[in-house]
């Protein structure tokens, strides 16, 4: 179906739609071209026994760019059943595209305000313990670093503030796990 020798009564028409019935939201798309195989909610398939990324998920989230999820709706995935959903393939306008990933974006969870914390509030144990579990992978044993940077360097010590460290920590930063 991905082919334009499709039979034209199995082909996606969402613009002809769209066009007679004004814009639809980025909900209404996804559901009508997303949702059988990554589930209303992104997380279960409503086709059974279907295996696709679950898009409503923290760590993909974190992850994936817009313009990643703006391609991989665009283009498709090759060598995987994700179809090909652009003005070339599905017939989805750049537009359309836009306000998919706009509604897969509201599924991102909202954090603690970077601007509320302080190191002269916070518990140090407490971090230590949720470093051990959750950062010591990528930045190394006491932050020495690994795959992800080093940490515990004077230099960057001396420059970073409470803030940035908050921000990092809540919302991650773009492109990393």
């Amino acid at each position: 179906l991905k082919h334009r020798n499709t039979v034209p009564g199995y082909s996606a028409t969402p613009a002809v739609v769209e066009a007679a019935a004004g814009p639809r939201s980025g909900q209404e798309l996804y559901a009508e071209m997303c949702s059988a195989c990554h589930g209303f909610d992104g997380k279960t398939p409503e086709l059974p026994h279907i295996r696709t990324p679950s898009l409503n998920n923290v760590d993909t989230l974190a992850t994936c760019s817009d313009d990643y999820l703006r391609y991989i709706i665009d283009r498709g995935r090759t060598n995987t059943a994700m179809p090909a959903w652009g003005p070339d393939g599905g017939n989805l306008s750049r537009e359309q595209i836009d306000r998919i990933v706009a509604y897969i974006r509201e599924w991102e969870p909202e954090g603690a305000n970077p601007a509320n914390v302080s190191s002269r509030t916070g518990d140090a144990a407490m971090g230590e313990a949720y470093f051990r579990g959750m950062c010591v992978n990528c930045h190394g044993e006491n932050g020495k670093g690994g795959i992800g940077n080093t940490l515990n360097n004077d230099a960057f010590l001396s420059i970073v503030s409470d803030e940035f460290l908050a921000e990092t920590i809540i919302n991650g930063r773009p492109g990393t796990a």
